[in-house]
């Protein structure tokens, strides 16, 4: 009610009236190299806007860039490739079909030479139409043969075949998950980067709130205590 540019956000301790900050860490120096204070609710749309930050300001041609799974987005991963960004985002565990016990988009094989899924039953799921979902470009797979298949019931509840989607850019997020696979311990780091200076500044500082109110008084307040971290 006292500052229209903050949110309600949910946090490790509940729900609360928040900023979002956002901050990009080296792994050399382990120093901030830039940060944004923002009003989104969630992560989902901060991960390429940072990590071209943190590109721009080492003045470098590629960069790696690693966050944790609250940074999972196709567009994101995308948008970093253009710009000649690495990413290393680990996949969430579990779908809306694993939480209802059933087979999940990760039980079905893509296969990119036929562009189709495989089946958990081995039969082909093939491409038929393409639509926007969520203003995403997205690829839909379906096959008849699901009303006649004999583990239907542990693959969807719908009186239908099984869909899978699947974004036209999601070919960036497979080669993704190939790496996230091959190099686990960058995610293990990604934590002793990112949550340390955190760690300091809210805790062994104690800048849990805020005192300042408005985007431009907040980032202002934000950039003297990183600049006290610096120090």
């Amino acid at each position: 009610m006292t500052d229209s540019d903050s949110r309600m956000m949910h946090t490790t301790k509940g729900d609360d009236v928040a900023y979002n900050v956002q901050i990009a860490t080296d792994s050399k120096h382990k120093l901030i190299i830039d940060f944004e204070v923002t009003n989104d609710t969630n992560n989902q749309n901060q991960f390429s806007n940072m990590a071209i930050k943190a590109k721009n300001m080492l003045q470098v041609s590629q960069l790696e860039a690693v966050g944790d799974v609250g940074y999972y987005a196709a567009t994101e991963v995308k948008n970093c490739a253009d710009e000649n960004i690495t990413c290393y985002i680990p996949k969430p565990r579990k779908s809306t079909s694993a939480n209802l016990g059933l087979f999940g988009k990760d039980d079905f094989q893509y296969d990119p030479i036929n562009d189709c899924y495989i089946r958990p039953a081995k039969q082909k799921l093939p491409y038929r139409r393409q639509v926007i979902r969520r203003s995403k470009h997205t690829k839909v797979y379906e096959s008849p043969v699901c009303q006649r298949c004999k583990i239907k019931s542990k693959c969807t509840r719908s009186k239908r075949s099984r869909l899978i989607r699947r974004y036209v850019i999601e070919d960036v997020m497979d080669e993704m998950h190939l790496r996230v696979a091959e190099n686990p311990d960058k995610i293990e780091i990604r934590k002793q980067l990112v949550e340390h200076p955190f760690g300091t500044i809210k805790h062994w500082w104690n800048h849990n709130y805020f005192l300042t109110k408005g985007f431009e008084k907040v980032s202002g307040e934000m950039a003297l205590s990183i600049l006290a971290y610096r120090s």
